[in-house]
């Protein structure tokens, strides 16, 4: 592997580059990722030592992992503008004289990120489905529904994971063994994902269904050279979200 030098957030996210979001960790601090992904986003299975490491923060690197209903739970976020709900299995159990004995309806659920950065994150997140070089572009451009999400593969091939969203819901798909093992075929994650939405969008009226974004957040110029907004002398203007 070469290393690439500078590049811009969006192409970062776009190809799953791993020393952006090392660096970034190492910036805001382990720690801090730790009690947000714990107090916030509630991950149940991360460890002391995690929360002091940059590469269990930024890569997932865990000692225990994450589960596929956590991730789901906390990418929900990009596509409400940033407010955690509790996942669930069910909406609601009756008795036999037909009164609701368990319900899970009605969670108002808790801001953890402002409706800007949601909307920001939401935008990039489009990198990796969309994009020329996108990590799940080839899979997700025959979906006939806008998708945004995010790759993610451990060291040697063992775990192949894409988490997605999309105007009427979030999935989260694992691939691998309970005995970590090389996996042959890099695409089947994404692959059956993909099937998973095919069936929703063919077998459920979803009419109506949309992002929830801040209308704060707008399409900008910048320079792709220097990372800010683009002036008269920029020679490699892209457009981003601010």
């Amino acid at each position: 592997l070469n290393y690439e030098g500078t590049m811009n957030v969006d192409k970062a996210i776009e190809v799953s580059q791993n020393a952006p979001a090392a660096w970034l960790a190492q910036a805001v601090t382990p720690e801090a990722c730790y009690d947000w992904l714990t107090q916030k986003l509630h991950f149940e299975h991360l460890t002391e030592e995690d929360s002091h490491s940059p590469a269990a923060m930024a890569l997932g690197g865990l000692n225990y992992g994450a589960t596929t209903k956590e991730m789901a739970a906390a990418f929900q976020i990009f596509g409400n503008g940033g407010v955690y709900h509790k996942p669930y299995t069910y909406n609601y159990v009756r008795n036999h004289d037909n009164d609701i004995i368990l319900d899970n309806r009605g969670d108002p659920g808790e801001q953890v990120m402002s409706p800007e950065d949601a909307t920001v994150m939401n935008k990039l997140l489009h990198r990796p489905t969309e994009g020329y070089n996108g990590t799940a572009a080839p899979q997700m451009s025959e979906l006939n529904v806008d998708v945004f999400g995010k790759t993610g593969t451990t060291d040697s091939m063992y775990d192949y994971w894409f988490v997605g969203g999309t105007p009427f819901c979030v999935a989260a798909i694992w691939n691998g063994y309970s005995i970590p093992a090389y996996l042959e075929d890099s695409t089947i994650h994404k692959i059956t994902w993909r099937t998973v939405m095919e069936y929703m969008i063919n077998n459920y009226d979803w009419s109506g269904s949309s992002y929830t974004l801040s209308d704060n957040v707008t399409q900008t110029a910048f320079c792709r050279s220097s990372g800010l907004l683009a002036g008269t002398k920029c020679y490699d203007i892209d457009y981003g979200w601010f």
